[in-house]
């Protein structure tokens, strides 16, 4: 069930990193206008490295969402191991009663 939250979590922020792309391409194409038509790009500039920066972090956030699908996997698997182990080791050595 938590794994499942993390992996809407991860669409999320893979549909959010595409956005970001199409925002810095628009940005790039509008920077580039507003150089040739000899405008100040300054603030345009800055906006882009605003972008830019928001992507970077979008990019850490999903990397932290994938080491949390990995642990929750990994604990669902050695839960499962010791859950199979602990029957193997009852039906190898049955216990008399007492």
């Amino acid at each position: 069930m938590v794994r499942k939250i993390w992996y809407r979590h991860l669409a999320i922020a893979d549909r959010l990193i595409v956005e970001a792309r199409d925002c810095i391409d628009n940005q790039r194409q509008h920077l580039a206008v507003l150089e040739q038509d000899g405008e100040d790009t300054s603030r345009a500039t800055a906006l882009l490295n605003l972008l830019e920066e928001t992507l970077h972090l979008m990019h850490c956030h999903r990397a932290t969402i994938l080491e949390k699908v990995a642990a929750y996997k990994n604990l669902e698997l050695s839960k499962s191991t010791d859950e199979r182990g602990d029957d193997l080791e009852e039906r190898s050595n049955p216990r008399s009663p007492s």
